[in-house]
Parts: C-alpha cells; structure tokens; sequence
C-alpha cells in the first residue's frame, strides 16, 4: 500500500488535464500519484527484459468543476 497526499493528487489530476486532456476522479489519480512520487526510482530499469512500465488505471468522471478549479489553480 502507498499513501499519497492530497496536494499530490491535486498535482497529478492538473498533471492528467493539462499534458493528456484528461479528466478522471480523485481517486483514480491516486494511482498517477503513487506511481510519480512514491515509486522506488531505484528499481526503474532494473529489468533484464527493458525498463519497467507501470500501469495506472484512470477512469470516472465523478469530479465537479469547482475542484477541477481547485486543482489547476492549486488552491486545495
């Protein structure tokens, strides 16, 4: 299990909006979030087969505009 906090996922919904144009709920940018600022760099590319690719599942639109403001303006 990893914890991420909630500045962090605010920074990877803003991340997921402005580089891909996706919108997706919290709680799937949670695993963005992990995967970007709690995944042990050390271990990237460590493979014998190639470097090591991490899958995030990014689904539901259950998010209203006033966090999607929030979130873009880093103001949570």
């Amino acid at each position: 299990s990893i914890v991420v906090t909630l500045k962090e996922t605010a920074q990877a919904l803003k991340l997921l909006m402005e580089r891909n144009h996706i919108i997706c709920e919290g709680a799937a940018a949670t695993s963005l979030a992990a995967a970007l600022w709690h995944y042990p760099k050390n271990h990237i590319g460590t493979r014998n087969d190639g470097p090591l690719k991490v899958v995030a599942v990014l689904s539901g639109a259950g998010i209203d505009h006033q966090t999607i403001i929030k979130c873009l303006t880093e103001t949570l």
